[in-house]
């Protein structure tokens, strides 16, 4: 008795250690936060010079190296950033400085027209110039934002740097973590490791041309309607992009507002462009470039988005849809370990 008494006490003993060891670990992976988020960027910026770089190497001579054909695949894909940075950063900052100095009048207005409909539904009415919005309260929530954004850019240098080293060689690091890993472990490691990979480059791929898609589409909609800011609007529906099911939502928020000060017949013109830009993302663009391979199921992605926002904040709302695709991309080793 004193003998089995004495193993189920080992037993207990070694569940309470495997109990903290997990606790550790999140609690480890918690404070460590924005390093594992900053990694994770990077993984996902050397997945993208790496493939542009690979398809390079299979159409020029193999005598080249491949970190020689590297260098000028990250030297352009940044160049083609700052070009685009140069020629839209300009003609943004006016249009959202303007869309920021006419607010007080356009709030105005739309409450004129929303106005009527309030008194009918009961709503307490009041004067839409007066301390209703504190518009310098959100100046100076906007200014807080850039000056974050300024502290960021050692990340940013930091993410960049990190990216080209694991792009350089990549073999090197993916072994590296396999050999973490047990012996009879290594295999399904590696398969896992591949199938992130092939899911990070698949949502890549796609995420990147919906990004351009939208935002030109956007633009030269919000255009032709005659609607101000259609630049910035249109940058911004492309970025939002990045979060599914409530981006496309939020990105059209600002449009209808504006259109809303203007008249009512310009609010349904912009209404109609909206669902004319997800129609053909929807049943154009995604079937054409996801090829089925990332699908994300909405209620889990909502969860994700809400849990990586938590964690952290803006970026990891922007990063949960590829995040979500990498613990959904689990099923696919799994299912060929069982079958």
């Amino acid at each position: 008795m004193a003998g089995r008494g004495g193993f189920q006490a080992s037993v207990f003993a070694t569940q309470v250690l495997i109990f903290i060891g997990m606790l550790l670990v999140v609690a480890g992976l918690f404070f460590l936060r924005q390093l594992v988020l900053m990694v994770f960027v990077s993984v996902l910026l050397a997945l993208f010079w790496s493939a542009a770089t690979d398809a390079a190497c299979r159409r020029l001579p193999s005598a080249i190296p491949r970190n020689a054909i590297l260098l000028p695949v990250v030297l352009g894909s940044l160049g083609v950033f700052v070009l685009l940075a140069v020629l839209l950063a300009r003609p943004i900052r006016e249009q959202f400085q303007e869309l920021a100095g006419q607010l007080p009048e356009l709030l105005g207005n739309i409450w004129q027209r929303i106005q009527p409909l309030a008194d009918r539904l009961g709503i307490v009415g009041g004067d839409a110039g007066g301390g209703g919005l504190d518009i310098s309260a959100l100046a100076t929530s906007g200014i807080s934002i850039v000056q974050a954004g300024f502290r960021g850019i050692l990340g940013f240098v930091t993410v960049l740097f990190l990216g080209i080293f694991f792009a350089m060689r990549p073999k090197l690091y993916r072994r590296g973590v396999i050999r973490l890993f047990p012996r009879d472990q290594r295999d399904r490691v590696d398969r896992l490791l591949e199938a992130w990979a092939d899911t990070l480059r698949q949502w890549l791929k796609a995420t990147g041309i919906t990004i351009v898609f939208i935002s030109i589409t956007t633009t030269i909609l919000l255009s032709i309607i005659g609607l101000p800011y259609s630049l910035l609007f249109g940058v911004a529906a492309g970025i939002f992009e990045l979060v599914p099911f409530l981006g496309p939502m939020i990105a059209f928020t600002g449009p209808v507002l504006i259109a809303l000060s203007i008249s009512m017949p310009k609010t349904l013109w912009v209404i109609a462009a909206w669902s004319l830009v997800q129609f053909l993302e929807g049943n154009v663009i995604t079937p054409a470039v996801m090829a089925n391979k990332v699908q994300l199921p909405p209620a889990l992605t909502l969860i994700a988005i809400f849990a990586m926002g938590e964690l952290f904040g803006l970026i990891g709302v922007l990063l949960a849809a590829p995040t979500l695709a990498v613990i959904l991309s689990l099923d696919r080793v799994l299912r060929d370990d069982f079958q």
